[in-house]
This record gives C-alpha cells, structure tokens and sequence, in this order.
C-alpha cells in the first residue's frame, strides 16, 4: 500500500479544503505522486548562510556544487535571490535548530510543526516558516488556518512565546510566472475562532480517515488478487484470447 504520511502544518493548510472528499483527492494524489525533490536541503543552506554570513554568490555556489537534481537545482536558484535580499541586512547574534514538535489533530493524528530555525537579532528573537512551493500559494483561508494552529503551538511552548514569528512565502502567485517573496508576520494574519479553527481541521481529518479507508481498500484488492490460485479448463475457451 501506498504509505499515507500525515503532513506537516504548512502542507496540512495547503492540502486543506472545505470537502472532505477533496482532501481525501488530494491526499491520495500526493501518496500516489510525491514530489520529485524536497527542500529540506535549502533550509540547512539557509541556517549556514545566516550563520557564517554567507552572500548570494556563495549561495549560489554550493547549489551548483551540491545540488542533485536539474529541478531542484533550478528551484533552489530561483529563491537564492529572494533570500539572499531578504536576509543580506540581517546579522544574527545567533542561529539555533529548532526540535520538531507535533500538533495534536485528535487522538491519533499528531501533525509534524518542524521550525527550521530560530535567530537572534537587535535583542529580539525570530522564528521564520518558509514556504517554498512554487505553485498554488495558500489562499486567505488556509493562510488563517495555517497561522491558527502555528500561535496554539506557540502559545504552549516556552521556547518559542516570545519569538517574533513570520511566514516567509516565495510562491508564485496565481497566474504569475515568477516567484515573489512575502513577509507575512503573523500577527497581521486574520485570526479565525476556535470553533472556525476545530472546524476546519475535523474536515481534514475526515478526509484523511477516507483516504486511509480508501489505500487500505486498494492494497486488500491487490493482495486478492495475487494471492488468487492460478486455473485453467481446457474445454473452455479464453474469453480475452
């Protein structure tokens, strides 16, 4: 069976929709279909050029060099730039990994929150989440969506309360051909209630459960019809022959 992973809060906004049954799509078409690469290497990229102060021409170099991959060599090119701009002013006093942590969907799904970083920076610290996709940036929906379940996080985590917190967005946006770069603090993202919020994410968990139901039903399926004893009648023609 196609393993069906639980997304990751960004990717869980992304996925989200307001019918289960399209979740449960879209979730079995990315089992079916991941990605061809991921961008968990240009986020190391991203602590190393902040911590040793790196420029868009080192950056550049060591995608060139350690990249595999045509696409994801162009993608990561492509956001070079975006980043290199956003972050040539900054100069951390410090940059720190941060451990995973999970979003307790209900009793049995824990959805995966893995901050990339935090830094220090004028006194303050600051906690970025980078979206990297290129396509189908997420609309005012599940932006809210995203940032809600991102401040409950927070708000239980004494490591990370008092971070200033930003979603860093260099998607394309609808109908564009390049990618842009967006701050968007979280404070300035509209909040939704908690029962808007619960709401919201009961949906998704339906459509998962369909999902699941429905690779399971698949993998049954298949191993039916392996396990089938092979028989053949003389007598009796091929019906396909």
């Amino acid at each position: 069976m196609a393993r069906l992973k639980v997304p990751s809060v960004p990717h869980l906004a992304r996925l989200w929709k307001p019918d289960e049954v399209a979740i449960k799509d879209a979730l079995i078409r990315l089992t079916k279909s991941a990605p061809p690469f991921s961008y968990a290497q240009l986020l190391g990229m991203v602590r190393s050029m902040l911590a040793l102060k790196s420029d868009l021409r080192e950056m550049e170099l060591l995608i060139r060099r350690g990249v595999r991959g045509e696409l994801a060599q162009k993608c990561y090119l492509e956001i070079a730039p975006l980043l290199s701009d956003h972050f040539a002013k900054i100069a951390p006093s410090f940059v720190h990994e941060v451990s995973a942590r999970v979003y307790p969907l209900n009793r049995h799904l824990r959805v995966p929150f893995e901050p990339p970083m935090v830094f220090g920076f004028n006194g303050k610290t600051y906690l970025p989440l980078f979206i990297f996709w290129r396509t189908n940036p997420l609309n005012p929906d599940q932006l809210s969506l995203m940032a809600s379940m991102v401040r409950d996080l927070i708000a239980q985590d004494p490591d990370l309360d008092l971070a200033t917190t930003s979603i860093l967005d260099f998607s394309a946006p609808k109908g564009a051909p390049d990618r842009i770069f967006r701050e968007l603090p979280l404070n300035d993202i509209p909040s939704i209630s908690d029962a808007k919020r619960d709401e919201m994410l009961s949906v998704f968990a339906a459509g998962f459960e369909l999902a699941r139901k429905e690779l399971a039903g698949q993998s049954e399926g298949r191993n039916a019809d392996q396990d089938a004893p092979s028989k053949s009648d003389d007598d009796q023609p091929d019906l396909f022959g």
